[in-house]
């Protein structure tokens, strides 16, 4: 039979999947040189509360300084490090007001950095970010196609 929808990854959105996801974004962002300022780590700490509140996503909203320290640990952070940045934008994209089509400049940036990301993750040595960053972002870019209109 042919299938009715598709396959998206929401798995993870709940207060243990966030808290883990929070902790190693601090551990790593603790021994980087291009880490996330204080107010920026609590711009993600408010993004991951509206993300885990599932029930609420018709009633809240994304900030633009929220996605754009989502968006500076994609961009910044090298390949042995984005997975929890990875995790946590697959995440983002599910909000129907974080991926409105007012962000789609956003997004489209995002996307295209993480394609980058994908093929400096397949010419590493790592075994991590060889599975880890391709990985997640196959699983966000289905979860592209549920959340907003955008």
């Amino acid at each position: 039979l042919p299938a009715r929808g598709f396959v998206s990854f929401a798995n993870g959105a709940d207060a243990s999947g966030f808290s883990k996801m929070t902790s190693k974004i601090r551990e790593f962002n603790a021994s980087l040189t291009t880490n996330l300022s204080p107010p920026e780590l609590e711009q993600i700490d408010a993004l991951t509360s509206t993300l885990s509140a599932t029930n609420r996503y018709h009633a809240t909203t994304v900030g633009v300084s929220e996605l754009n320290a989502l968006g500076k640990m994609v961009r910044e952070w090298d390949t042995e490090r984005v997975f929890p940045a990875l995790d946590l934008v697959r995440l983002a994209v599910l909000h129907p007001d974080a991926a409105g089509p007012a962000r789609e400049g956003y997004w489209s940036e995002v996307i295209m950095t993480v394609l980058d990301k994908c093929r400096k993750a397949r010419d590493e040595s790592s075994k991590a970010a060889t599975v880890a960053v391709p990985m997640l972002s196959l699983r966000l870019f289905a979860n592209c196609f549920k959340g907003g209109t955008g």
